[in-house]
């Protein structure tokens, strides 16, 4: 495995400020993954290009775009493994960040609080 440069980051969804369509209810992939067009979720295709020039300028390996379960943009080697030193932080983060958000998660409660299991 070969150590290149990997660019991590999560984007809402709704980067060009639309609503998401129909199309965006809870969705996950089978076997192979389903394919969406960016508009129909609410991505920007002039923000998307933006991000492929800059991620192929600081010699990203590959990206995909995932919302909702379907892919809305994919570029570079994707099926190649990267070594992407320390990624589960950032995204145990995000992931926390998004559940506290959505009042999933309320970041004061302790463990004895209703619902935790022992």
């Amino acid at each position: 495995m070969r150590d290149t440069p990997c660019a991590c980051g999560f984007w809402g969804a709704d980067c060009d400020g639309a609503e998401p369509s129909a199309a965006a209810p809870e969705y996950f992939p089978q076997a192979q993954w389903d394919h969406a067009r960016p508009e129909d979720l609410g991505w920007s295709i002039p923000l998307i290009a933006e991000a492929e020039r800059y991620s192929q300028r600081i010699g990203t390996s590959a990206v995909i775009i995932v919302p909702y379960g379907r892919i809305v943009a994919q570029w570079g080697d994707i099926a190649r493994k990267s070594n992407v030193h320390s990624v589960r932080k950032s995204l145990l983060d995000a992931l926390i960040g998004i559940a506290v958000e959505a009042e999933q998660i309320n970041l004061s409660d302790t463990l004895e609080a209703p619902g935790h299991r022992r």
